[in-house]
């Protein structure tokens, strides 16, 4: 469900594009790839898009984002390369999530686009793709999609669960401050 709603997305993100769903691709060493959402933008880029649907408080595991670099971007490059009207195309390649990405995968990241100047990689987390959904102005889009990844149950259950937490020790803390005060006023003078 992830991969439409941010194919429906890039059509307002990248205009001129017309996203592609979940292509499969095969590289001239018969490497295959699966591509989530392809943006060809004549003339102009080429944008691969991998989708991470995760718990909206949650972090897409950074064996996910290792495997995604070092297995999917090499064939998709090699693909690309290759392709009539992609190869003369700036390419980029972006992973998008409906949670967040840990430190760790933004440093894998990052290392990786210092290795190259022929192509980008990007992060898009959840507040990048929100902001997204908010600047389609489409009703239809940011009601979906507030309704399947913002407000998603289990993101209420964890809200739920912090809020608990917190009038916990709250509760504790007017206990100890409780304690101390009727102890003090035990206390002769």
């Amino acid at each position: 469900m992830f991969e439409f709603a941010v194919a429906h997305i890039a059509k307002s993100t990248f205009p001129g594009g017309d996203p592609e769903v979940n292509r499969k691709v095969k590289d001239s060493l018969g490497r295959q790839a699966e591509i989530d959402v392809l943006v060809v933008r004549r003339h102009r880029d080429v944008v691969f898009i991998e989708c991470k649907g995760v718990h909206p408080l949650g972090n897409v595991d950074d064996a996910e984002v290792a495997k995604w670099l070092d297995k999917r971007i090499p064939v998709l490059r090699e693909v690309a390369k290759h392709h009539s009207e992609w190869g003369y195309l700036p390419q980029r390649f972006e992973i998008w999530s409906s949670g967040n990405f840990t430190p760790e995968a933004l440093l894998l990241i990052s290392n990786r686009n210092l290795e190259t100047d022929k192509y980008e990689i990007v992060a898009r987390n959840a507040d990048y793709v929100f902001e997204q959904v908010m600047a389609s102005h489409d009703a239809g889009l940011i009601r979906t999609y507030e309704q399947h990844f913002i407000n998603h149950p289990m993101r209420e259950v964890e809200l739920s669960r912090g809020r608990a937490a917190r009038k916990a020790e709250r509760e504790r803390k007017r206990a100890r401050v409780e304690q101390r005060s009727f102890g003090a006023a035990d206390q002769p003078s």
